[in-house]
């Protein structure tokens, strides 16, 4: 199966004033100015604490750090206008999500005798769910989102003995396992190109962008625990008689998760 369903995204990005420190264009819903407070201005007042705003609303360059300079880049320009009082959703973008499925079943059938036969079947499918592309080629790593693929295989094989006339009996074994093996988009990137301390990379278990969460502004990265690797196995025995007999058993399904 090859299937394409339209995906869309309509998000806040910040505009280019913005990326430079320049907050003078930045406003809220009601068309109010948001003000920009400079952290090392706070100081005591009554019970609580008050800073003052930057001049013009403005962070001067210096003041901005490397890697928030750094993880700006990786956001899109807007495209759009946005809300006429705040300039949100002022990014849209639409792009296509895949789907694609291989699966093969093949399945053996063998007449020994008129006493005896049995069948073999195998059977495998591969799900691959992909990811729509909102942002540009060279910036896409910091998307966010999650690869899921989940590969099954499956196998089952029966038995049928006719002792007698009046006495059969049926034996059947089957197995199935599927493997989930999620893992983010940005699998390997290295975050000390973002200016972070080379000991994130030494010490982690995988690399991957780095989630960063803005209020009201689209979220870069992914963040958290991103890499899942799941494999989940069914075993089944049956064996029945008939007629019936105090020797037949069935025992089926028990399962294995590692």
């Amino acid at each position: 199966m090859r299937q394409r369903s339209a995906a869309n995204l309509l998000t806040t990005v910040p505009t280019a004033l913005q990326r430079a420190g320049d907050f003078s264009q930045t406003f809220n819903s009601a068309g109010q100015l948001i003000g920009i407070y400079d952290p090392v201005t706070t100081r005591a007042s009554g019970s609580g604490f008050v800073r003052q705003l930057f001049p013009d609303n403005r962070i001067p360059s210096a003041r901005i750090d490397p890697v928030a300079r750094s993880v700006v880049r990786y956001y899109p320009l807007p495209n759009g206008p946005g809300d006429p009082n705040s300039g949100r959703n002022n990014y849209a973008a639409s792009a296509s999500r895949p789907t694609d499925i291989n699966q093969y079943d093949i399945r053996g059938d063998q007449i020994i005798n008129d006493s005896h036969r049995f069948f073999l079947r195998l059977s495998r499918r591969k799900l691959n769910i992909g990811l729509p592309d909102y942002f540009p080629a060279d910036i896409l790593i910091a998307q966010g989102d999650m690869y899921q693929p989940q590969n099954s295989v499956g196998a089952a094989f029966d038995y049928t003995w006719n002792v007698a006339p009046t006495f059969l009996t049926n034996f059947r074994l089957g197995f199935g396992r599927m493997l989930l093996a999620f893992r983010p988009r940005s699998d390997g990137f290295d975050p000390t190109q973002l200016g972070l301390p080379t000991y994130i990379r030494s010490r982690a278990d995988r690399l991957m962008f780095p989630g960063f969460n803005f209020q009201d502004y689209y979220n870069l990265g992914n963040g958290g625990a991103q890499f899942r690797r799941n494999a989940f196995e069914t075993y089944s025995l049956h064996w029945a008689n008939s007629p019936a007999t105090p020797w037949g058993a069935s025992c089926w399904a028990w399962a294995v998760a590692c």
